[in-house]
């Protein structure tokens, strides 16, 4: 008896559970399947159907259902693909908005960092404004109060050329200056000769340094009159040579002029009229205060950039280092009794030149007497050099002058202390503010670095765009997978209608209802039938086969039957045969005692039946031996017969589609050799730009056509687009281009 094994795999597993989800079932084995009701398989090959289908039936629908089986798997597959690359997509997604949530910070930082570094580098900007202001005052006060601490002013004052030292600082503000109108020349003549006098050269070349401009003096807002400054001829011919416009110089020839010169000159009554409004003043405000309240604010205002230390020490240096009480007070008595004098002879000379009849003569009579009334230097005349003045307020002057020249020697060494101080100050805050301006350029720069990390790149953007694409996809291959699905699942539910079948063994086929087929190729196609054995058939309801026609077996050991259902075994049919035989000899005998005669004589027609009935039992079962081994032979033969031819066809055609397709291959390998030997026989003018060319090519039995055209944008570069036409039906194109150097 052939014993067969049974083949376990995990893809049997595999399949055969996919194929059995809804029904419950057993599939054990390669292509094993259970779809009936709780039904087994088990064994390569297998099936348990239990739907009463055909063979050839149950063949068709389960090689629709490996299609349908495949299909799903193949768009399963594709599901699952698409799902892992829209996860990808997903997680690169959420990984991009989480490094977003971390760059909102950062740009806050950053927005509040560039906003301090704008902040920051308007303070540099200031500094650095602060610095070169404090340089150029620096670099301008340097020189000046260096010539202070370095001229030896007080060896001069001791050598008793103190009038060379003033005529000196004299002819450097004579020098320097300039005269926009004539009407400044009388105080800038007097305050000119009052700075060489007290001031040395600090006047002319520290302030005139610090206030960019010349100092002019405007008293009470009233020009002064070029009157006061007749007969100084020797500074007005040195102011004149440096004037160029002609009205000034016509102006400043008038200095030339005498009193009575004068009078002819047009607007004379003009400048006497100035002349009386400044007399009439207070004459606490003489001509210096107004030069000293002047001289203070353009001080001041030059002196931007230096603390109030550094102001003061230059205020005190500059006009606080004198007896200014002593000195206004002397000042102003010269200065009033000249100037009363002055307009006591400018209203003697207006008066003069009224008549008694003329109704302002009474009034101006009477102002000539109030100025007469005055205390007046009756030295001085409108005509008279100013050298009376000059020497009244020498004496004062020269008593003062060697310890004003000490002082400011000492002092001019504190301000040049002083300036490089504040100097060192300046330049401090500006490196400060400029190493707090590199600081947060660096902090920028670093946060610049931490922010381009976590920006998205190209790429990443590009899979944000694609996101909803692969997510419109999946949604569209899931629909084709469940459509898969769906399809397989009714192909198994028409399968699964049959009930509790079982098949063991390959091959096996229980399809009948509650069919069982065991052992290799055993068949229960009926209802409830059974299969036992390799090769078995049971193709009647209600029926248990152990073999086949042609090949049938011995049931062994069965035991005796007691009910009235039970099989009978060889045993009782011994009995049966030999209880039966023992009958007949009784009977035999006892018709034979009854009748000896009846029974010798058909004792020999007797024998002779029993002789025929065993002949021809024995006939029967040749032939019926005979008939089985016939069946058998003819089957064999038939089956043997139609595999081999099946074969044999299956082969004979594959070798044909395999000669064809050689053949296929052979022509268009030929057709394509001929299509490239004519692209590269098409011959070009390469002295033109532009050329146009055809060729044609064969090779064994095929043939083609080829054309190309040839362009050249430049000497050194050229670009070739070529196409070939075979008679395989095939069409090849190429391009190329060519840089030469």
């Amino acid at each position: 008896m052939k014993t067969t094994g049974v083949k376990v795999t995990l893809l049997s597993l595999v399949v055969s559970y996919s194929c059995a989800l809804q029904a419950k079932n057993v599939s054990l084995g390669d292509t094993a399947v259970a779809t009936g009701q709780h039904s087994t398989a088990v064994g390569e090959g297998s099936m348990a159907l239990g739907n009463n289908m055909t063979a050839e039936q149950a063949q068709a629908a389960m090689k629709a259902q490996n299609a349908l089986l495949q299909n799903r798997a193949q768009a399963h597959e594709q599901y699952m693909q698409t799902q892992a690359l829209f996860d990808s997509k997903s997680l690169a997604n959420s990984n991009i908005l989480e490094r977003q949530e971390a760059m909102k910070p950062l740009l806050q930082q950053q927005e509040t960092l560039a906003g301090q570094r704008t902040a920051q580098q308007q303070q540099v900007t200031q500094a650095q404004q602060v610095a070169d202001r404090m340089a150029q005052i620096y670099e301008r006060n340097l020189g000046a109060v260096s010539q202070i601490v370095d001229e030896n002013f007080v060896a001069l004052w001791q050598q008793g050329q103190a009038d060379r030292l003033a005529q000196e600082v004299k002819k450097r503000v004579e020098q320097d200056t300039s005269v926009s109108n004539d009407t400044q020349f009388y105080v800038s003549y007097v305050n000119a000769y009052i700075e060489a006098k007290t001031r040395s050269a600090l006047v002319n070349e520290t302030i005139k340094e610090k206030t960019g401009s010349q100092i002019t003096t405007n008293y009470q807002g009233v020009a002064l009159s070029p009157v006061l400054s007749a007969g100084h001829s020797d500074k007005a011919m040195l102011w004149s040579d440096a004037v160029t416009d002609s009205e000034q110089k016509k102006q400043l020839s008038r200095l030339h002029l005498n009193t009575a010169a004068l009078k002819g000159v047009a607007g004379y009554q003009e400048e006497l009229a100035k002349i009386a409004l400044i007399t009439s003043a207070d004459g606490k405000k003489n001509l210096y205060q107004a030069y000293q309240k002047n001289a203070r604010q353009q001080i001041e205002q030059g002196l931007t950039g230096v603390t109030e230390a550094g102001k003061q020490i230059l205020s005190e240096l500059y006009l606080d280092n004198i007896d200014e009480g002593t000195f206004n007070q002397m000042v102003s008595g010269i200065f009033t009794r000249y100037e009363n004098q002055l307009n006591y002879l400018i209203q003697l000379d207006k008066v003069n030149s009224l008549s008694p009849d003329s109704p302002d003569y009474a009034k101006e009579l009477q102002q000539l007497l109030v100025l007469e009334s005055r205390p007046r230097d009756n030295t001085v005349g409108l005509n008279t050099n100013p050298e009376a003045l000059k020497q009244k307020v020498d004496q004062y002057l020269q008593d003062n002058a060697l310890s004003h020249t000490q002082a400011m020697s000492s002092q001019a060494t504190q301000l040049k202390q002083q300036l490089s101080a504040e100097k060192a100050v300046t330049d401090q805050a500006l490196k400060q503010a400029e190493t707090q301006l590199s600081r947060l350029e660096k902090d920028l720069s670093a946060l610049d670095t931490k922010l381009s990390d976590l920006r998205p790149t190209q790429s990443e953007l590009e899979n944000i765009r694609d996101l909803e694409k692969v997510k419109a996809e999946l949604a569209q291959k899931q629909a084709e997978y469940q459509a898969a699905d769906k399809a397989l699942n009714e192909a198994q539910s028409t399968l699964s209608q049959g009930k509790q079948a079982v098949a063991v063994g390959d091959k096996s086929l229980a399809l009948g209802e509650k069919s069982v087929a065991l052992s290799v190729d055993a068949r229960a196609l009926a209802k409830n039938s059974v299969a036992l054995g390799d090769g078995s058939l049971a193709d009647r309801d209600n029926s248990v086969s152990v073999g086949r026609e042609g090949q049938e077996r011995f049931l062994t050991h069965v035991a005796a039957g007691i009910a009235k259902t039970d099989a009978v075994n060889k045993g009782q049919l011994d009995e049966e045969r030999d209880a039966r035989i023992a009958g007949d000899k009784q009977t035999l005998k006892q018709a034979m005692d009854y009748t000896d005669v009846s029974i010798q004589y058909s004792e020999a027609k007797i024998n002779k039946r029993i002789t025929e009935e065993q002949q021809a039992r024995i006939e029967g079962e040749e032939q019926t031996l005979a008939a089985a081994n016939r069946y058998t032979d003819e089957t064999f033969g038939q089956v043997t017969h139609t595999v081999l031819d099946n074969a044999r066809q299956y082969t004979d055609q594959r070798f044909s589609q395999l000669d064809n397709k050689i053949s296929q291959v052979e022509k268009r390998a030929n057709a394509g050799i001929a299509g490239v030997t004519a692209i590269s026989s098409i011959p070009y003018v390469n002295s033109e730009r532009f050329s146009f060319g055809m060729a044609m090519g064969h090779y064994r039995d095929a043939q083609a056509i080829a054309t190309g055209v040839q362009y050249k944008p430049t000497a050194n570069t050229n670009v070739r687009l070529n196409a070939s036409w075979n008679n395989g039906g095939d069409t090849s194109i190429g391009a190329g281009f060519a840089v030469g150097w």
